[in-house]
């Protein structure tokens, strides 16, 4: 008994001694200067890895992404084309040569059987031998009905049979590689502007006219024209994309949003046009929104291309479908590029590529399941040095700019502060939630935060607090810049253990 007594006295004078010296005090002062605030400064976000002219980009205007066969990325920009090998880009270019690009603005890429690569331009058509390394120019000849009949490409597809159908601004046209000769469909409305052209199953194509979409038998010549009236763009164009799944087929447009054209298996036709523009938490609507492209990841997600960002479709065909948008994030170097976002790709490896008006975007879809928060308000932002949560709801976490709970389910975020800013407790760099009391290791000291009432108090001052944790007796131990303390809440009691080596 006598040397616990001893013991119990020599900790308490240690106390009292660190306390008169002003290097620790323990509930030292009560502080209700904290000021919150709520809001959505955090919001979730995806990782990119971006590429723009200084990482070999021939421009940052991306207009069409592609993988060949063998793996190679080409991209398309509004001032020539690149093949990226995952380490560097090589860029072509149209030059004075007799042997090059027709046109710099490349808006469709593809490949045939011999592995050859097809460029559609703004200027002409271009075939690029991948063994010899050059190109081959279709353009107008006037006076010659078996060429090119116009130069402004729109759409590149090839069908089993190895031909190429070209859509353009003024129709459709197909490429006989065999005897290399085109062939213009006049017949309407396919001979109006042509925005798309996909592959479909028993040798069809579906294609995007200014009438509305057309279903193509490639051999016997015979279609189906579903209409549909949307509403253009400011340059008149009224489709961008389509991509088929299960046989029902998506459209994306240029002014009214997503369409769905659902195939009905019991009777064997398709039905009416379904609009998907309305979606389950999401407040406004895609009607009035450009869509430029849609693809669909192995997960399931339906991923658009719009002026607003890149956005990601859970749920499509169910009534309760969500929507997400992803942004630039001006806070961010790791958020997408820019919000414009022109083209999507899904390479064989899963990777999601972004093409936006102001740089190339890789996103390694494996890392999907895990979620990327950053901060949207310049105010709040700082490093994250401490972190927890009790129920899986509510997210606390200390940075160099004071305290923050984010709840989960809402989205909203309140922030603490200490009203002196230049104060030590707003720099965090541990954090520990107990019952209603959250502790806030800083450079200044503990800090105890009483969640239900609001009331702060200061349970060590002078120290630079690195770590903290409650054992399975209650104890706290706390982890300074001058050693490791131990203590108990309910005894006030702080002792300093022998230092570790």
């Amino acid at each position: 008994m006598l040397v616990r007594f001893k013991l119990s006295f020599y900790n308490c004078l240690l106390l009292l001694f660190l306390s008169l010296i002003g290097h620790t005090a323990l509930y030292g002062q009560s502080t209700n200067n904290i000021i919150s605030k709520s809001g959505a400064c955090i919001s979730p976000n995806l990782l990119f890895e971006r590429f723009y002219t200084s990482e070999g980009l021939p421009e940052d205007r991306i207009r069409s992404i592609f993988q060949d066969s063998r793996g190679f990325l080409w991209v398309g920009t509004m001032n020539g084309i690149c093949r990226y090998d995952g380490y560097e880009f090589k860029k072509y270019h149209k030059n004075k040569q007799e042997a090059h690009l027709a046109g710099n603005w490349a808006t469709s890429i593809c490949e045939d059987a011999n592995k050859n690569i097809w460029i559609g331009t703004k200027e002409g058509l271009n075939k690029f031998d991948v063994r010899q390394e050059t190109f081959t120019s279709f353009k107008n000849e006037k006076n010659n009905p078996k060429s090119l009949f116009h130069n402004l490409i729109n759409t590149l597809q090839f069908d089993r049979f190895g031909k190429l159908w070209i859509g353009s601004s003024r129709g459709l046209a197909v490429f006989d590689p065999a005897d290399k000769t085109f062939r213009t469909i006049d017949t309407a409305p396919l001979n109006t502007s042509i925005g798309k052209i996909i592959r479909s199953a028993n040798d069809f194509l579906w294609i995007t006219t200014d009438a509305g979409i057309v279903r193509y038998h490639i051999t016997s010549g015979k279609f189906t024209t579903f209409r549909l009236s949307v509403r253009p763009n400011a340059y008149g164009e009224r489709f961008w994309s389509m991509l088929e799944e299960d046989k029902d087929l998506y459209i994306t447009t240029g002014g009214n949003g997503l369409f769905k054209l659902p195939f009905n298996k019991a009777e064997n036709k398709y039905g009416d046009f379904e609009e998907i523009n309305q979606y389950a938490g999401y407040s406004g609507s895609l009607d009035h929104t450009q869509i430029f492209d849609i693809c669909k990841s192995k997960d399931g997600y339906f991923w658009l291309a719009t002026e607003r960002g890149l956005a990601k479709v859970e749920q499509i065909k169910l009534p309760g479908r969500t929507i997400t948008f992803y942004k630039k994030n001006e806070l961010s170097n790791q958020s997408i590029s820019n919000d414009m976002v022109y083209k999507i790709f899904i390479d064989r490896t899963n990777v999601l590529w972004c093409g936006t008006d102001q740089g190339l975007n890789k996103l390694d879809l494996y890392l999907n399941p895990f979620r990327y928060y950053t901060f949207t308000d310049i105010k709040s932002k700082g490093q994250v040095r401490g972190i927890y949560s009790k129920n899986g709801s509510d997210v606390w976490f200390g940075t160099n700019n004071g305290f923050y709970v984010y709840d989960y389910s809402s989205g909203i975020t309140k922030s603490f502060q200490i009203s002196n800013e230049a104060s030590f407790f707003n720099t965090n760099r541990s954090l520990f939630a107990d019952d209603e009391q959250l502790w806030l290791g800083t450079l200044g000291g503990v800090l105890k935060y009483d969640i239900r009432t609001g009331r702060s108090d200061v349970a060590i001052e002078g120290r630079t607090i690195f770590a903290m944790l409650k054992d399975g007796k209650d104890n706290m131990w706390i982890g300074t810049n001058n050693g490791l303390f131990k203590g108990r809440e309910k005894d006030q009691l702080l002792i300093k253990s022998a230092q570790f080596k």
